[in-house]
């Protein structure tokens, strides 16, 4: 499935891609069907974990009322999860959702997979494997 395979869905159910993550996202028992008033709140926060920067651009717009963060390898990824190299200093952020370009500089894809998801920290976030493979 493409992202923007993702994008035509949201359309379908008159509902936008951070709300279609939402549902996604949600603890199984908590979530709610789609048009219930009780709808989860649309994702807000995400990073993305991709060197190709016409992907990041299609990202960014797709996702139009999230707050991105685009970071270009693997490696810094980790680095902005967990505080630490250039992101040390920074105050702690925790996306709700994370999108990884499989094929990144420095760090294959599946190695930060591996390292987010072994973390206590950050195994229960979401993550979302995008590729241009076929």
């Amino acid at each position: 499935m493409t992202l923007r395979t993702v994008a035509h869905l949201a359309m379908a159910l008159q509902i936008t891609v951070g709300t279609l993550f939402a549902y996604v996202t949600a603890r199984q028992a908590a979530a709610p069907r789609i048009g219930a008033a009780t709808a989860p709140n649309e994702v807000q926060d995400i990073l993305l974990v991709d060197h190709n920067a016409a992907d990041a651009d299609l990202t960014a717009r797709t996702f139009k009322r999230a707050r991105i963060r685009i970071i270009r390898d693997a490696e810094s990824g980790l680095d902005y999860l967990f505080g630490t190299g250039r992101y040390a200093k920074r105050e702690h952020v925790r996306p709700q959702l994370i999108l990884l370009g499989l094929h990144t500089p420095k760090m294959s894809g599946m190695e930060f997979l591996r390292r987010v998801k072994g973390d206590q920290r950050t195994r229960d976030i979401p993550i979302l494997i995008l590729t241009g493979s076929e």
